[in-house]
């Protein structure tokens, strides 16, 4: 479980101890892409309706239903599905990074790549432990 802790550090980066711990730092980023998927849509709409923000325009669906798709994935302790959201993710940022001009959206996007980053951690980790805890057969066949 995750255990409470004073220091952000330790709140940006928390320790995985279990496939329990996993599951939860992985719910934080299946709701990072819930967000984006969210915020996507909104801006999105709105440049159907004439009002273009942050260079976002009616294409913007797109990205949103791949979005879409990455929560679904994380939901489902995807380690693809986490991979593909930190990439695309940080990939969209670093594109758009002359429109980030706000401390609020830095924030925010600082907020969601670590999410994202914990994630592809969480999912890993959850993968390695769910191995760990499965006991190999000996192959032994019992006699009747």
């Amino acid at each position: 479980m995750i255990k409470p802790n004073s220091t952000l550090g330790a709140r940006l980066w928390p320790t995985i101890l279990d496939r329990q711990t996993a599951r939860k730092i992985a719910r934080e980023a299946f709701w990072a892409a819930i967000i984006v998927v969210v915020i996507t849509v909104a801006f999105a709409t709105l440049a159907v309706f004439g009002t273009s923000l942050a260079g976002i325009g009616p294409a913007a669906f797109v990205d949103a239903a791949i979005f879409g798709v990455v929560a679904a994935g994380i939901h489902r302790m995807s380690r693809v599905a986490a991979l593909a959201g930190l990439i695309i993710f940080g990939l969209e940022k670093l594109l758009m990074i002359d429109q980030m001009l706000s401390l609020g959206n830095i924030i925010m996007a600082i907020a969601l790549l670590f999410a994202f980053a914990n994630g592809v951690r969480a999912t890993f980790a959850y993968h390695r432990l769910q191995a760990l805890s499965v006991t190999p057969s000996l192959g032994i066949i019992p006699l009747t």
